[in-house]
């Protein structure tokens, strides 16, 4: 019964010792935890918001036992702190996702004279990209020069390939389209 105490004490140290690490590293007290994911972003996010979105509102963590008193205290305006530095790092989490690739191969299926489509999947451009997949999907561009140099060169632009940033847009039943972040080089394609 007393190892099995001393046990539940170890977890509920190593919890708060992962609150407390996560907390400071948001509060700039702390040094940012190895492995920080962007669900740890949104689990601070609730931990914190109900302090940070009351008037008057406030937090403390505590437990007492053995090794733990007093874990973090703050105040609305930390919490509110804590809250926004935690949007922005899940923000940076999110934008180097799995469905950004970099430096692949894109070859186009079909090039429309029209201005690049910034947003949205309907463009009328479709390219291949296959170490993402076999399918034609639809091209947008952060940047319209982009497909300027791409289609508008000395070179036939389906005589070679783009070595390009690209995200990957994808809806639940897979990738449904490319948006090119950044356009490397150009590559001949051995099509002999």
């Amino acid at each position: 019964m007393l190892l099995q105490g001393l046990e539940t004490t170890n977890s509920l140290w190593d919890f708060g010792r992962n609150i407390g690490g996560l907390l400071n590293y948001f509060r700039g007290k702390g040094p940012r935890p190895e492995g920080l994911s962007i669900s740890d972003c949104d689990d601070v996010k609730a931990i914190v918001g109900p302090a940070a979105h009351t008037d008057g509102g406030g937090l403390s963590i505590s437990a007492n036992t053995i090794h733990i008193g007093t874990l973090i205290q703050l105040d609305r305006s930390e919490a509110l702190a804590i809250e926004n530095r935690a949007s922005a790092e899940r923000a940076g989490l999110a934008a180097t996702d799995e469905q950004t690739w970099r430096e692949v191969l894109l070859v186009w299926h079909q090039v429309r004279d029209a201005p690049a489509v910034r947003d949205g999947k309907s463009s009328p451009d479709k390219g291949i990209i296959a170490a993402i997949g076999p399918r034609a999907l639809p091209v947008t561009f952060a940047d319209p020069a982009a497909k300027e140099r791409m289609t508008h060169g000395s070179t036939n632009p389906f005589l070679v390939g783009f070595v390009v940033d690209v995200k990957v847009l994808t809806t639940p039943s897979g990738p449904s389209g490319y948006r090119i972040l950044k356009l490397h080089d150009v590559q001949p394609l051995d099509v002999g």
